[in-house]
């Protein structure tokens, strides 16, 4: 996810992200498929609310060159938080 570019072009400053994904890999009837993944995101910055970090999240989800790639294929964004 672009998570900490979208942060840091957004002027905030300390952007640390750690992000998670848990795949579903379903057998079809054509073969073996990726059908859903499930993202867990973390981070913080300097002055960063829990809404925009939220915010900014979404918008990562929904313009990320992978998750683009993978248009085809359920992508959730489980959890953001904000710590620290």
């Amino acid at each position: 996810m672009s998570v900490a570019n979208l942060l840091e072009e957004g002027g905030f400053a300390d952007v640390e992200v750690t992000a998670n994904a848990a795949v579903l890999l379903e057998q079809t009837d054509a073969g073996f498929r990726i059908t859903e993944i499930s993202l867990s995101v973390t981070g913080s910055a300097a002055a960063l609310a829990d809404d925009d970090f939220a915010r900014i999240a979404d918008r990562a989800k929904r313009t990320c060159p992978v998750s683009l790639a993978l248009a085809g294929t359920t992508v959730t964004l489980e959890s953001t938080k904000v710590v620290g």
